[in-house]
């Protein structure tokens, strides 16, 4: 059943924004320390500039608000939004929670899209999981796995709607999620697949039920032929919780190639904060909106970093981090990619970029990574 509430349009409704007042966002833990968020309650506004062709155009974004199955749906609409043309959709996991990171897209010097923002009663543990955990019962409260209905309604009722009223290239046709959102964004694309071309998976909490989103069956993901493979963006901050490159991985088993269809961010000393996901939230739009294909490579820096072990507290090991960065904003790691050979010092590097000194202080290792070649000096770090 489809409920529609209240169409309002309302051009003044325009959030203004800017990273200067950063500092006002509630910092927040929504993966193993509070998966709950608050945003503060007054409404912000939000203005965009761009130039179109050959005339200058001052584009902004209307929204239109329903309730579609018990989900509220807030659809942004480009100011020369035209019924003829066909435009990409970003469905966003949290369009209330999550407003103040997802609203800075439409501020970024783009191509028109259309941008709907879903948000739900239902508790988020209940909403986003498709698997029950005790940690997160323990630490969040009761809940009943309901990532299925939830699933469903969007596809079912919340696309077929949104779809039949604006016009929409189905072929490009996104979803993003942060924290819960982002194991929720990654599980509905495996379960219906061809349904969404990309993926944004932001900090995704693929530890929920002992990873158990690795046992998903991925192979619909590629299915050949005609039809487009589904490209995923998965990031992390160093601060979080373990990489996930096993996924990745597995990923790849099913046939995506990483650097076309599958991209990894591991944003160096960023932790689970919303500040954090306003900085890089470019990233993950400018790979749906541009890609690579047409973009250039403009260079390889390699840093590294270390971590501590989760099961041996104050015991850390080294990391390294390519990161290829494009002339259009859009980066990601080759730290599963890129070839290391130690040139200076005894130690080990192994294929997902983790190092170990075994003797002095200090590894000197070339990196290459396609085209890019480097040196990087790596010290110990316990």
């Amino acid at each position: 059943m489809v409920l529609i509430g209240q169409k309002t349009n309302y051009m003044s409704r325009i959030l203004i924004y800017s990273l200067m007042i950063l500092t006002t966002f509630i910092l927040i833990q929504c993966g193993k320390d509070d998966p709950i968020i608050e945003i503060p309650e007054e409404e912000m506004e939000m203005e965009k500039d761009t130039t179109t062709g050959e005339e200058n155009i001052e584009r902004f974004y209307r929204t239109d608000n329903y309730i579609v199955d018990d989900i509220a749906v807030e659809v942004y609409i480009p100011s020369d939004y035209d019924s003829t043309q066909q435009y990409p959709v970003i469905y966003l996991n949290d369009g209330d929670l999550m407003a103040e990171v997802y609203a800075q897209m439409i501020n970024f010097e783009a191509d028109p899209f259309i941008m709907v923002g879903l948000s739900d009663d239902r508790k988020r543990a209940e909403r986003f999981l498709p698997y029950f955990d005790q940690w997160v019962e323990d630490n969040v409260g009761e809940y009943t796995p309901k990532a299925d209905e939830y699933s469903r309604s969007i596809v079912e009722e919340v696309i077929p709607f949104v779809e039949s009223e604006y016009s929409i290239l189905a072929r490009k046709r996104a979803i993003f999620g942060i924290s819960f959102g982002g194991i929720h964004a990654t599980w509905i694309a495996i379960r219906y697949p061809q349904v969404f071309s990309f993926v944004g998976a932001i900090s995704p909490s693929y530890w929920v039920a002992g990873k158990s989103i690795y046992n998903e069956p991925l192979f619909k993901l590629n299915p050949g032929g005609f039809n487009i493979p589904t490209t995923f963006y998965i990031d992390r901050g160093t601060a979080e919780w373990e990489n996930y490159l096993t996924f990745i991985e597995l990923l790849k088993e099913e046939g995506l190639v990483y650097g076309q269809t599958i991209y990894y961010y591991e944003v160096i000393g960023a932790d689970h904060e919303m500040t954090d996901w306003t900085f890089r939230i470019e990233v993950p739009f400018r790979l749906f909106m541009e890609g690579t294909t047409t973009a250039t490579e403009v260079k390889m820096d390699v840093s590294s970093y270390c971590v501590e072990i989760w099961d041996e507290p104050g015991v850390k090991y080294g990391r390294i981090n390519p990161l290829l960065t494009f002339n259009n904003g859009v980066k990601y790691s080759a730290t599963s990619e890129a070839t290391y050979t130690i040139t200076q010092g005894t130690g080990q590097v192994i294929n997902d970029g983790s190092y170990f000194i075994n003797q002095g202080t200090s590894l000197t290792v070339d990196v290459k990574y396609q085209d890019f070649e480097t040196t990087i000096e790596l010290n110990k770090c316990n």
